[in-house]
């Protein structure tokens, strides 16, 4: 009970000296007289919170509640984060899709890898010429009875599309890997 009482007349004298020093400090004009007026309650608080009987911290609560809410914030931010990379992701492949189609390719599978909504690696699996759309050039070779596939993209084609995708989305060439 007494260190109870002497912690409390310690923490009283230091806001009388703390308010007595802030007094000094601030300057003459229209708001000294609201400063002072704050301080006061702040004084009158101090003194009548142990009285009143069951002290209430509300520093505790109140910093209680702002990491609650911080922290379901931080919540919604790796979520909101989380749903910004999917679309980022699902974009990109919607676009290499739409260039390979243009160009008369198709592919079965587009993996885009990232970090930090930089493109770190793009992979195209399946790509194929596409017979719908493609015009096949005919050549007749009588000597050569290769069994070349006609829908196999050839490494030309591939280096094309490769510089394409490096160019427009800033990647090094040995990022892209068709297979």
């Amino acid at each position: 009970m007494i260190d109870k009482l002497s912690t409390y007349a310690k923490s009283l004298i230091y806001i009388v000296i703390i308010i007595g020093i802030l007094e000094l400090i601030i300057p003459n004009g229209k708001n000294k007289k609201y400063i002072k007026v704050v301080m006061g309650m702040f004084v009158i608080f101090s003194i009548i919170s142990p009285v009143v009987g069951k002290r209430i911290n509300v520093n505790e609560e109140i910093i209680e509640k702002y990491m609650n809410s911080s922290t379901s914030q931080k919540n919604k931010a790796s979520e909101n984060d989380e749903n910004l990379k999917t679309i980022f992701k699902s974009k990109v492949k919607e676009n290499v899709e739409a260039y390979l189609s243009s160009k008369g390719y198709e592919c079965k599978n587009i993996i885009v890898k990232e970090e930090n909504y930089n493109i770190s690696q793009i992979c195209i699996n399946g790509i194929s010429k596409n017979e719908k759309n493609a015009i096949n050039k005919i050549e007749i070779n009588i000597k050569d009875t290769s069994s070349k596939k006609k829908d196999e993209v050839n490494n030309e084609e591939k280096n094309k599309i490769i510089e394409y995708i490096a160019k427009n989305y800033e990647i090094n060439k040995e990022n892209i890997l068709i297979n």
